[in-house]
């Protein structure tokens, strides 16, 4: 008779078991796959930030809504005259230009008559714009007072850290991760 390997059953128990441990591994990447993609998707809320621009530090932020409006109100550096300008927040989480207004059109002020222009108590007013304007960019002074109003709340953007500062006013849409973990709010 011809010598025969013997094996015992327990090795072959213990190979199937070691089988469907890489089984179980190799059905559980896919799953983990998809987990990590869906909570890298944009979550369904938004984020309306101020960022230091040059460092993208978040300075202030809240949460918004889409038809949230806010507004910012400063002294224009050259004309020395108050400027209000009034946005929205879009279906899509973009900043929409809604309203301009101004105490004359000098340099670095509206010139071009979009939507509708009226006068109306000393300002020239230009409403129903309606315009993306994707982010915000400024550099608010020291000098003169800038404000921003959203909802009941107000900042003096003409005091640290907000003065003397690139800033992007901006909406953003984090992830589902960066919402599930608080990430975005202080």
């Amino acid at each position: 008779m011809k010598d025969r390997i013997v094996i015992p059953k327990r090795a072959l128990h213990r190979s199937n078991a070691l089988s469907r441990k890489y089984v179980y591994s190799l059905l559980s990447l896919p799953f983990a796959a998809v987990l990590v993609w869906w909570m890298l998707l944009p979550s369904g809320e938004y984020r309306l930030q101020i960022v230091e621009a040059k460092s993208d530090t978040v300075l202030w932020q809240t949460k918004a809504e889409i038809g949230d409006d806010f507004s910012h109100r400063y002294i224009h550096s050259v004309e020395l005259s108050p400027v209000i300008e009034s946005f929205t927040i879009g279906d899509g989480g973009e900043i929409i230009a809604m309203e301009s207004r101004t105490r004359s059109f000098g340099a670095g002020l509206p010139h071009v008559s979009k939507g509708v222009t009226e006068l109306e108590g000393g300002y020239y007013v230009m409403k129903e714009l309606h315009e993306p304007v994707g982010e915000l960019h400024m550099q608010p002074s020291h000098l003169h007072l800038h404000t921003f109003h959203y909802g009941e709340q107000s900042l003096q953007l003409s005091e640290p850290p907000y003065t003397r500062t690139h800033l992007t006013i901006r909406v953003e849409q984090p992830s589902r991760w960066k919402v599930w973990t608080g990430v975005m709010m202080r």
